[in-house]
């Protein structure tokens, strides 16, 4: 059994946490180079703060299958 702290968790958590301190703004164009699990893109997919031109744009760039996902139900 692991303790929680010897696994991804907290790197995990900083990537949520660094996230959500980043402007706006600069989110698109942020690389966030701790995501290692391709957390990023769901997290921008789900982001209320963009609006459905942001999202089509996200779409077209991503390959991501869990974040097509979110965008999908976003659109809905």
């Amino acid at each position: 059994m692991y303790y929680p702290y010897q696994t991804d968790i907290p790197d995990i958590s900083a990537l949520i946490r660094e996230y959500i301190d980043t402007p706006k703004d600069e989110v698109f164009s942020k690389h966030f180079d701790n995501d290692h699990w391709g957390l990023i893109n769901i997290l921008k997919a789900a982001d209320r703060r963009f609006g459905r031109t942001r999202l089509d744009l996200l779409q077209k760039r991503m390959d991501n299958k869990a974040a097509l996902k979110v965008l999908e139900r976003r659109k809905q």
